[in-house]
């Protein structure tokens, strides 16, 4: 085999490793890259089961591969079918399931229960979109204010929406009653 064509299968090979490697790379960072990406955007969840919620965001990152979706500095609302305002939220951050519409909400994470004179603030609160059910991790502050200014601060919380129910796995401060 002659010296050149040794030199010449010694760059064949490298330019081959070269092309798999960054083909494998490029892949990887596809996967990195959302599918949509939104901008200033309004955008509405709609299911059979509940009325719609308009949420506007900063930014809406949508994920096919993953189901996910990322939301920066947003705001939500949920009207009931004569209109009415019912629910309304805000939070730094969220990372949404596209397909259970589950999240997490993360940072300045505030929910107001409008019918139920509810009002709910925390740094994180895991949300299940079907049930209707909140959760804070037991190192996490709630604050629950109700009624004509009742106030209840507590670490850890269980909480269903759809019925005003709440319990705390240790309260700060506050009193709750009926």
């Amino acid at each position: 085999m002659s010296r050149r064509m040794l030199i010449g299968m010694v760059i064949a090979s490298l330019l081959i490793s070269c092309s798999l490697s960054t083909e494998a790379e490029l892949v990887r960072h596809t996967l990195d890259l959302p599918d949509l990406a939104l901008v200033d955007a309004e955008y509405v969840l709609k299911d059979a089961r509940q009325d719609p919620i308009a949420i506007k965001a900063r930014t809406i990152s949508l994920y096919d591969a993953t189901n996910t979706a990322h939301l920066t500095d947003f705001t939500f609302s949920q009207r009931d079918s004569k209109g009415a305002v019912t629910l309304t939220g805000q939070a730094d951050r969220a990372e949404a399931n596209t397909k259970s519409l589950d999240a997490t909400l993360s940072g300045n994470v505030m929910i107001v229960d409008h019918v139920n004179d509810l009002y709910i603030a925390a740094d994180q609160l895991l949300y299940r979109h079907d049930d209707k059910q909140i959760k804070a991790e037991s190192d996490q502050l709630v604050t629950i204010v109700y009624g004509q200014g009742k106030r209840v601060e507590g670490y850890g919380l269980d909480g269903d929406l759809g019925h005003s129910i709440f319990s705390y796995d240790r309260i700060v401060t506050g009193v709750i009653d009926q």
